[in-house]
């Protein structure tokens, strides 16, 4: 193994290993010292006026960690797509990084298809219909 394949190696599993430390500590910090609505502004909402798929995540994360899931779910539905992806999607880097094992094209199927969801999530959120008032923040 040469000198490059060791380093790359490393990389992986650094990324594989700091990814749930890096989680961890967020929802540390979303959990005990983040303000509900005084906190974070979304980008795209603030640029260009539209919800994205994560509009209302942290106001909702800090009302699940808190217990509140009524009201974690008024924030942000589509957390039963996001958060399930977000796994998947960390189960494949672990695979890549740690098992040297390639993702096979139905796993890309799998994430094809979940982001699909997650754009036309985005996309039906940001209708000015009342029937999609639910989906926005």
């Amino acid at each position: 193994m040469s000198f490059t394949d060791k380093l790359n190696k490393k990389i992986k599993i650094g990324i594989v290993i700091i990814f749930p430390l890096v989680v961890v500590l967020l929802m540390i910090y979303v959990k005990y010292f983040y303000k509900a609505g005084y906190g974070t502004e979304c980008f795209t909402y603030r640029y260009l006026g539209i919800y994205c798929m994560g509009c209302g995540s942290t106001r909702q994360l800090h009302y699940l960690l808190n217990g509140d899931i009524k009201t974690a779910i008024n924030y942000n539905v589509g957390a039963v797509i996001i958060y399930p992806t977000f796994i998947y999607l960390y189960y494949l880097i672990v695979r890549w990084g740690v098992q040297d094992k390639e993702i096979t094209t139905k796993q890309a199927y799998i994430l094809a298809i979940l982001a699909g969801i997650l754009l036309l999530y985005m996309i039906l959120r940001n209708i000015p219909l009342s029937v999609f008032e639910i989906l926005r923040p």
